[in-house]
């Protein structure tokens, strides 16, 4: 993160807004897009550069396996449909972080799947690891009532957050690679979110959302967590 600043011959100092620069060539994130949402899909995108990865964004009822080629991780938004994700990239040899939880079960992620209306948090397991991001407790992630994504997931996975009243309802989790899913075995990680059509609007999603968004993305590509602002 680099800032400008000038000092006035008055001595008055001025400090530029921080930007985000990228060390090296790293390789891209592949963000797939839906039709409805583009703003939505441009908040996923946005975040992604704030992270550090250039963005390739490919329309999910195009996409295909040879696009994941060279990323570092697919990123699968709820914007598309799940019919345009399906199995297309069950067995691909790299990360994928998803919320589009009616997909999670085709990629071998959860059994059932589905989504909580009117509801803005989540809770934070208890045995929570590093996909957790240091946060604990019930995290309110909307700004309003919104809807919650979920799936049930074995005892395999990496269990982070789920819904408030119900434990069995998973709403962040994550499958090392070589760990067992269902009917198959995490080609690369695997991560299932919570997040809604609105993607990162920053007047939907809180800061605790933000943090969650980020500490899934690095886990999935094994960067070092950061602890939340």
């Amino acid at each position: 993160m680099l800032t400008a600043r000038a000092v006035a011959v008055n001595g008055e100092v001025v400090t530029s807004a921080p930007v985000r620069m990228t060390a090296g060539d790293p390789p891209p994130a592949l963000l797939l897009t839906g039709t409805e949402q583009p703003a939505a899909d441009e908040s996923v995108r946005e975040r992604l550069e704030f992270l550090g990865f250039p963005v390739v964004a490919v329309p999910a009822a195009v996409a295909t396996e040879a696009d994941a080629t060279g990323k570092a991780l697919i990123v699968a938004p709820s914007t598309i449909a799940s019919s345009d994700l399906g199995t297309k990239f069950r067995e691909t040899p790299v990360p994928v972080l998803t919320w589009e939880s009616f997909a999670f079960d085709d990629l071998g992620m959860a059994g059932a799947v589905g989504e909580t209306w009117r509801a803005d948090r989540v809770r934070m397991t208890g045995a929570a690891g590093p996909l957790a991001g240091g946060l604990t407790g019930e995290q309110v992630v909307y700004r309003g009532p919104n809807r919650v994504r979920w799936g049930v997931v074995p005892d395999g996975a990496e269990l982070a957050a789920t819904m408030p009243d119900d434990p069995a309802l998973a709403t962040l989790f994550g499958y090392p690679a070589g760990t067992p899913m269902l009917g198959t075995t995490a080609p690369a990680a695997r991560v299932g979110l919570f997040l809604g059509d609105d993607g990162l609007d920053p007047d939907v999603v809180t800061p605790a959302a933000l943090h969650l968004f980020d500490t899934a993305v690095r886990w999935a590509v094994k960067l070092p967590s950061q602890s939340p602002a």
